[in-house]
């Protein structure tokens, strides 16, 4: 939140400099009292809308509410999943390594691994869920980031093996 004092139209703020009645005010004379003192009116804007969620139009009103529109909830819903599959194929990539290798030698893939590696989808999967199913853009904005498993929980992976 971002407090303005407004007097005729026009905006002042604390600790910027300005000129009233002819009067020159220096960013030290530019305080809460001052402008109280003028005669002019306070003004609390609401918080930023996240930039995320919103297309911001203009700054805040003379009322200290912004102009805003909500970006498109599919398009929000299919980045969300785009990224936690991008997530997804990431984490997995580290491990990668052990699957080609047990698919080119035979050598089994440590168990943890395969642990890790299956918790890694299922986590990308009930995210990918949870997105479809939402309706409304509060509801997007209180989902939050996917719960990926700790690489601590994968087996250590070796330089070479």
């Amino acid at each position: 939140m971002s407090t303005f004092y407004i007097h005729e139209g026009t905006r002042y703020f604390e600790g910027a400099p300005f000129t009233y009645n002819g009067i020159n005010y220096t960013h030290e004379g530019a305080t809460d009292e001052t402008f109280t003192s003028l005669g002019f009116k306070k003004v609390n804007s609401d918080p930023r809308p996240d930039d995320r969620f919103y297309v911001i139009n203009a700054y805040p009103n003379d009322e200290g509410h912004w102009d805003v529109q909500e970006r498109d909830l599919e398009e929000l819903k299919k980045d969300a999943i785009r990224q936690a599959k991008a997530t997804a194929g990431s984490l997995l990539s580290q491990s990668d390594w052990y699957v080609v290798r047990h698919a080119e030698t035979g050598k089994a893939v440590p168990e943890d691994v395969k642990k890790y590696r299956s918790a890694v989808r299922a986590v990308e999967t009930k995210y990918e869920h949870k997105v479809q199913g939402i309706t409304t853009l509060k509801k997007f904005i209180g989902l939050g980031e996917p719960d990926w498993p700790s690489t601590e929980e994968q087996h250590e992976i070796p330089v070479s093996e």
